[in-house]
């Protein structure tokens, strides 16, 4: 009988080895990763309904968009005004030519003098255009009274790239549980990117990208900055104007990629080498 069972349980384990059961498997962990994602996605959205109203409104009158929609504020010269408010009290937070103070805190830090330290991170900075991101990040919130930026470090040694990145996201493509004060207790952050299909598959990180279909085509077909491709390939530049929105999920644990397409294809899903979400 012993021996009948291990018979069973050997079969059952070669089953499993098959290529045919390793894609059943891989598509269950898939769709349990997408599922996850918009899920929470669904959740922080829900939670956050009637800011994200408010803050879409006010981005709409700062664009200057107009619509038939009479503001409550009734008042033509609220364009200009915000404008006006936002750029008057920038300054008094973040202007002149700002630099860093840093504090150590690891052993390795404290073998180095903070004046060296500084002056490193500085210059790091100054070569990324991190001052203007930051700047950046200080504007969207004056005008929204929130903001989140995207902190990492980019090492890429096959093309001589090992340094700081810094991205502003727009607040209304961030989602996070509006009833946690910090990122620290985050249990995740997510970010929606607009990317072209061209984008998508240059990605090197990125599986399945053959399997990604635009929803539709970019609204503007002769925007110059679609037109730059190569006007040779009409494949290439129907990519070029095809866009899909690709969802970014941060976790303590993994960062993970999600074309939301004509369906939902999970890009990547990858360990999160820094052990923290890393937004600010």
């Amino acid at each position: 009988m012993g021996n009948r069972l291990q018979g069973i349980n050997m079969t059952k384990t070669k089953l499993q080895d098959t290529p045919e059961a390793k894609k059943v498997l891989d598509a269950e962990k898939d769709k349990q990763v997408i599922d996850t994602l918009f899920s929470e996605r669904d959740s922080y959205e829900a939670a956050t309904r009637s800011k994200r109203t408010e803050m879409q409104t006010i981005f709409d009158a700062y664009q200057g968009k107009m619509t038939d929609k009479v503001y409550p504020w009734k008042s033509a010269y609220f364009i200009p005004k915000i404008r006006t408010e936002a750029n008057y009290i920038l300054p008094f937070i973040y202007s002149g030519e700002p630099e860093f103070e840093l504090t150590g805190v690891g052993t390795e830090d404290r073998m180095l003098s903070k004046d060296i330290l500084e002056k490193m991170a500085n210059y790091r900075l100054c070569e990324i255009g991190g001052f203007e991101k930051i700047h950046a990040w200080i504007f969207q919130a004056v005008v929204f009274g929130t903001s989140v930026a995207e902190v990492c470090w980019k090492f890429q040694p096959e093309y001589g790239i090992d340094r700081p990145e810094i991205e502003i996201p727009s607040i209304l493509d961030v989602f996070l549980n509006p009833f946690i004060p910090s990122i620290e207790g985050q249990k995740s952050v997510i970010v929606k990117i607009n990317m072209s299909l061209s984008e998508i598959k240059a990605t090197k990180k990125f599986k399945n990208t053959d399997k990604v279909l635009a929803k539709g085509i970019a609204s503007n077909i002769y925007d110059s900055s679609a037109m730059q491709s190569d006007i040779d390939s009409p494949e290439k530049l129907l990519q070029d104007m095809q866009t899909v929105e690709v969802y970014k999920r941060v976790s303590k644990e993994r960062v993970q990629y999600v074309a939301d397409g004509s369906e939902r294809i999970l890009l990547s899903d990858e360990e999160n080498k820094f052990g923290f979400i890393n937004f600010i």
